[in-house]
């Protein structure tokens, strides 16, 4: 398996899309959507000790904000460890990823103000072979505790069965809070000889409310401006 490196990248961009609002109705996924989006509650830690779980995160402002995991090998990402002792924040399947399962460690990378009383952390978090992934968390303030889990990018897979994920965060709608879309692309090989492949597109919208992201129908946000980013 190629070796992963994992990178995000910001930019500004304005996409034609319609307003949408949490009356619409959810799309149900389909069997090659990847699981590890339900909320889960963490443990808190003394607010002393959230406070220095937080500093490690670097704060952020932006438009629209691309996270993509990629194997290119061409980037170093800026990032920091997370100590095991501040893993209870996360969900079980990031800690045991992390601890028990072996997988990789934690990594944390940007933090932004999400609505009054919540944080939204980006992560680094391990995935099939690796921390190939990226989460973003969103935390309440007050209470020091996890209130949403979701996966937003990934990378995994070898030459025979690769999956590719990747989001762009940014406001959809004019309740000042960030949405979400994500793009997903597995690929399998039909053969040993790996010269047949067929391709499994997926595209998800995501409005934000105070509790976290809520699935919509993605045909009704203007989807065409956002291409996936190829891996080599």
């Amino acid at each position: 398996m190629k070796k992963i490196l994992l990178l995000i990248f910001l930019f500004s961009c304005s996409p034609n899309e319609k307003q949408l609002d949490e009356h619409t109705i959810v799309q149900e996924s389909d069997s090659f959507h990847r699981p590890d989006r339900e909320t889960q509650l963490s443990e808190s830690l003394t607010s002393d000790e959230f406070d220095k779980f937080l500093s490690l995160f670097s704060t952020i402002s932006f438009d629209t904000l691309h996270v993509f995991s990629d194997d290119s090998g061409d980037r170093v990402l800026v990032e920091k460890a997370v100590p095991i002792k501040y893993l209870t924040y996360f969900p079980d399947a990031v800690r045991l990823g992390a601890t028990e399962w072996n997988v990789d460690s934690v990594y944390a990378m940007y933090r932004f103000a999400y609505s009054p009383g919540v944080t939204a952390l980006i992560a680094r978090v391990p995935s099939q072979h690796s921390s190939s992934a990226f989460n973003i968390f969103l935390f309440s303030n007050e209470t020091e505790k996890l209130l949403h889990s979701q996966r937003i990018a990934e990378f995994t897979g070898d030459a025979g069965d690769v999956y590719t994920e990747q989001s762009w965060i940014f406001k959809l709608n004019n309740d000042n809070l960030v949405d979400i879309i994500t793009k997903s692309k597995d690929v399998y090989a039909l053969n040993e000889d790996l010269t047949e492949f067929k391709h499994y597109d997926s595209t998800y919208v995501y409005l934000g409310n105070k509790s976290g992201f809520r699935k919509i129908q993605s045909s009704l946000a203007n989807t065409e401006a956002f291409k996936l980013k190829e891996t080599n």
